[in-house]
């Protein structure tokens, strides 16, 4: 069966619209704390998800766009702090070798859904196997923001625990006597 042109154009123009809202996103956010880019990414991700299955329901071109969008800026956020945290953590001398890590897991991560999602359409339909996903994901999206705020708020709450430590007088010498 041949698809009409017109959702060609279609699939490609949200394509088209969730790349360039990434592009830009990490364009914006570079340069800003990563767990604060991570965070605002996940929700928006979550959201366009959730969009994404609604838009469905309802066929609706506009809802579908704003999905699109904000899966993007998401999606692009998303990205953005983790390759500055693998950045970050990798040592120097090993930087490429991460770095081409962290791509294989995130092409990865991002095709074996697809794949996932293709077998599960062949048994209950394209439409609801997408919307199951990007609820699903969805879910993810939030459970990882709840974690990671949790994780934040213990790092905080430890570095507000530890005694300050005494600034050395300068002008006292060590070793010299007292």
């Amino acid at each position: 069966m041949a698809v009409p042109v017109a959702a060609t154009v279609l699939g490609g123009g949200a394509v088209a619209v969730m790349i360039a809202c990434s592009v830009i996103a990490q364009i914006t956010g570079h340069g800003r704390p990563s767990s604060a880019v991570q965070t605002v990414g996940l929700c928006l991700l979550a959201t366009g998800l959730i969009l994404l299955a609604v838009a469905g329901a309802v066929s609706s071109l506009a809802v579908l766009l704003v999905a699109t969008s904000f899966a993007g800026v998401g999606q692009g956020l998303v990205f953005l702090a983790g390759i500055t945290e693998v950045t970050a953590a990798a040592p120097p001398e090993r930087r490429a070798d991460v770095l081409s890590s962290f791509y294989v897991i995130v092409y990865l991560g991002v095709g074996l859904p697809v794949i996932g999602v293709g077998f599960l359409a062949t048994a209950i339909g394209l439409l609801h196997s997408v919307q199951y996903f990007a609820l699903a994901v969805a879910a993810l999206c939030l459970a990882l923001t709840i974690t990671l705020a949790y994780r934040n708020r213990q790092a905080r709450l430890t570095a507000c625990d530890r005694p300050a430590q005494a600034e050395p007088d300068p002008h006292e010498q060590e070793g010299a006597p007292r």
